[in-house]
């Protein structure tokens, strides 16, 4: 069967080829030169637990379950330089700890304070408020870290512990929302 001089079994199975080229290659890219080395990197790093990449329309997300970690801070920057240097830029890390509900109620009380700090920069208020707030919770201990970027929460209660970032770039100050 033809159309216009063009054999319409041969386009047929022209395309059908191409697009499982095209297809069977990126996938082929992805898993060999993506995934794995990414997979070797993060599960020989000491400090993760756990780990899923997933791919939302072209922003790599990696979800990573931490170890205890004496500075969550260095430990999200290091992890987030590497995964940068080998995905690019437009990948972003998603930390996680083995919470429980008590760490989950002490930081619903606590965000408030937390996200007033990244709206009104008043980041010894909210350091204030977490000495008062985990200060009188048994076996509590946390750690809070500001840099240029992000606020770094640390909580723990053994056996669980707690890890939140927060971008200081989701509001400025006077901006609304």
């Amino acid at each position: 069967m033809t159309f216009r001089g063009f054999r319409l079994p041969i386009v047929a199975a022209a395309f059908i080829i191409g697009s499982l080229l095209i297809f069977g290659g990126h996938f082929v890219i992805q898993k060999y030169f993506v995934n794995e080395p990414i997979s070797e990197y993060l599960g020989s790093h000491g400090d993760v637990k756990g780990f899923e990449i997933v791919d939302n329309a072209g922003k790599t997300q990696v979800k990573v379950v931490l170890e205890p970690v004496s500075n969550i801070a260095e430990t999200y920057k290091d992890l987030e330089l590497e995964l940068q240097a080998r995905l690019g830029p437009n990948t972003e890390l998603v930390v996680a700890g083995a919470s429980s509900q008590r760490l989950d109620d002490l930081y619903y009380e606590f965000h408030f304070a937390l996200y007033e700090a990244v709206q009104k920069g008043n980041f010894s208020e909210m350091h204030l408020e977490a000495e008062r707030l985990f200060a009188g919770t048994e076996g509590a201990t946390y750690r809070l870290f500001v840099d240029e970027e992000r606020i770094y929460l640390q909580l723990s209660q053994e056996p669980s512990y707690l890890y939140k970032i927060v971008s200081r770039e989701e509001a400025k100050p006077g901006e609304v929302q």
